[in-house]
């Protein structure tokens, strides 16, 4: 059973919290918990619209909740996901980008935040590919002015596609070499 915690809440939000609840078919609990966890995004975010980092937030909750084979599971009482096949959710999570599944924004989005709230413990190969690619997102723009200013740091979006390749292939070799060994 999941631990829980209670939190004190003005009757309004609580009401406000219930009717939206009602109309996503989930607990005023869960509704409270998803609303933090786009205000979180959002302010990590800040130059994407609060509506599409709820629309990302809520694709990332269908897939590893009913979509995948796998799920990666929001510890509420932490604020962050379980980590239980980083391998997997981050080869996934690159392939769906890479296949043009997700868009640019989904995928930085989804990145980000899992790559920040990450409480498992990674192997320092595969941690230190992630944090790369946390620098190749990061330093993605569609400025002309920043592109032409400095193109060895920023990176547009086939840039990005490039490294997010390369990362994958890297990850997937580390993968073998670990299996194999």
């Amino acid at each position: 059973m999941a631990e829980s915690t209670s939190v004190r809440i003005s009757p309004d939000l609580y009401e406000l919290a219930r009717q939206h609840a009602a109309l996503e078919h989930c607990t005023v609990g869960g509704q409270i918990e998803f609303w933090a966890r786009v205000g979180r995004a959002a302010l990590n975010n800040p130059d994407l619209p609060a509506s599409f980092v709820a629309q990302s937030l809520a694709k990332i909750d269908q897939f590893n909740f009913g979509l995948s084979s796998f799920s990666t599971p929001f510890d509420t009482r932490r604020g962050r996901y379980i980590m239980n096949k980083p391998f997997e959710m981050y080869s996934d999570l690159l392939e769906r980008f890479l296949a043009h599944k997700l868009s640019l924004q989904e995928f930085s989005v989804a990145f980000m935040e899992r790559f920040q709230a990450e409480t498992g413990q990674l192997d320092e190969p595969l941690f230190l590919l992630l944090d790369e690619l946390f620098g190749d997102v990061d330093s993605t723009t569609d400025d002309p002015e920043l592109l032409a200013e400095d193109p060895d740091f920023y990176l547009d979006k086939e840039g990005l596609e490039t490294k997010a390749g390369d990362i994958l292939r890297r990850m997937r070799a580390w993968r073998a070499h670990r299996v194999a060994a």
